[in-house]
């Protein structure tokens, strides 16, 4: 499937460079209805992309997984933080999140 994760993440990137280019607007203002979503408010980022990294595991969206893992990291996530929240996604997702 894929060797590495850059190499996941650049195809991830290639073709969100895509929708973007085709002037389809819907798919511009989704980033930036994303972008808002996940500003520190009442929870801090961190927090925030923690939820990603469990919501995204219990829909089985692997780009999702790659890329809110990331931001949680850049975000000041803990690798222990990022195991436990994969814990509860396991737990809340049973066996198909698995």
């Amino acid at each position: 499937m894929f060797e590495s994760v850059e190499e996941f993440r650049d195809l991830r990137k290639k073709y969100n460079g895509k929708m973007f280019a085709s002037g389809v607007p819907i798919f511009r203002e989704f980033e930036e209805m994303e972008g808002r979503a996940l500003q520190s408010g009442a929870l801090d980022r961190k927090y925030k992309e923690l939820i990603g990294i469990a919501t995204s595991i219990v829909s089985s969206c692997y780009g999702c997984i790659e890329y809110h893992t990331g931001a949680a990291q850049a975000a000041g996530a803990t690798r222990q933080e990022i195991i436990e929240t994969v814990a509860v996604a396991l737990m809340m997702g049973g066996g198909p999140a698995q």
